[in-house]
């Protein structure tokens, strides 16, 4: 199954890339709820509806992804697409209260990242580091749990995590058998080469982790830099077209007539997210721009 989801994926982003987006998300669509790649497909799939037009389903996969069921999810630049979104149908108030959100959310964690990935030069005294913060557990910002999780996506950074835990444990029984008479010659000789296997291993974590930050760093840089830019051509475009007076929030409420006589059932949005109706949010978006 893993190797079918990675297939669909590949081939709907080369689909993407040539700008075939219909036929991309065909691929994505292939690709079964809840498997790991489910929800980056949802992500991707987003930007093909929005290249196509299709903003109502666009937001509707993004509202998806902001889902509590998703909350640790480090999606950033899935605010950008909404705004995106209302910004093309003429809700700049509503865009540029995004973009703040956006703004708000991660550029403190953007300045904190840069501090500690120049603070600590030592791979292992940043392995260190990111053991603190695990510890910490509940006390880290629900972002910063977003940005780790991406980090810690990498396959060779988990195994090598991964690795430094089994040790511990065997570092543990090692040191248990030294206070055996018989064993004692013995486990002092394996501790001595289990601590300095174990000081490797957790100097290529670090370092990998490092690297990992960093690129998760360059990401949110990246994105905050288009977030500006964006905000500056909502504030123009405020500017030279009368504000939009109908609400946004209108288009949540759909009309179950106008889908009668097909297979489905709409039903309002009320608030609550349920995990039957993920991946299946309509958000019913109709443009307020006005020609000049």
């Amino acid at each position: 199954t893993k190797v079918y989801t990675l297939t669909y994926l590949n081939i709907a982003r080369l689909f993407y890339s040539v700008g075939e987006f219909e036929t991309a998300l065909r691929y994505y669509e292939r690709i079964e709820r809840f498997t790991p790649m489910w929800l980056q497909s949802l992500f991707e799939s987003s930007w093909a509806y929005f290249r196509l037009g299709n903003f109502s389903k666009a937001m509707g996969n993004l509202w998806t992804i902001s889902s509590p069921y998703f909350e640790d999810e480090f999606y950033p630049e899935a605010f950008l697409i909404e705004a995106n979104i209302l910004f093309e149908n003429c809700y700049y108030d509503e865009a540029l209260a995004i973009i703040t959100t956006f703004h708000e959310q991660y550029y403190k964690l953007y300045t904190e990242l840069k501090t500690q990935l120049k603070k600590y030069d030592d791979p292992n005294e940043f392995y260190y580091y990111l053991a603190r913060l695990a510890n910490k557990g509940g006390n880290l910002s629900l972002e910063l749990k977003r940005i780790f999780n991406a980090a810690f996506m990498n396959r060779n950074l988990s195994r090598l995590l991964a690795m430094v835990v089994r040790i511990s444990k065997e570092q543990a029984e090692i040191k248990a058998l030294t206070r055996k008479a018989s064993w004692n010659e013995l486990a002092s000789e394996l501790q001595v080469e289990v601590d300095s296997y174990r000081d490797l291993i957790i100097g290529e974590a670090g370092d990998l982790s490092k690297t990992r930050l960093r690129e998760v760093y360059s990401e949110i840089k990246g994105l905050l830099a288009k977030g500006i830019k964006l905000k500056i051509e909502t504030i123009n475009a405020r500017k030279k077209i009368a504000e939009a007076s109908r609400s946004i929030l209108a288009g949540s409420d759909v009309d179950p007539s106008e889908y009668a006589g097909t297979d489905e059932s709409y039903w309002p949005f009320n608030g609550e997210f349920w995990i039957d109706e993920l991946d299946s949010y309509y958000f019913v978006i109709e443009s307020v721009c006005t020609e000049h």
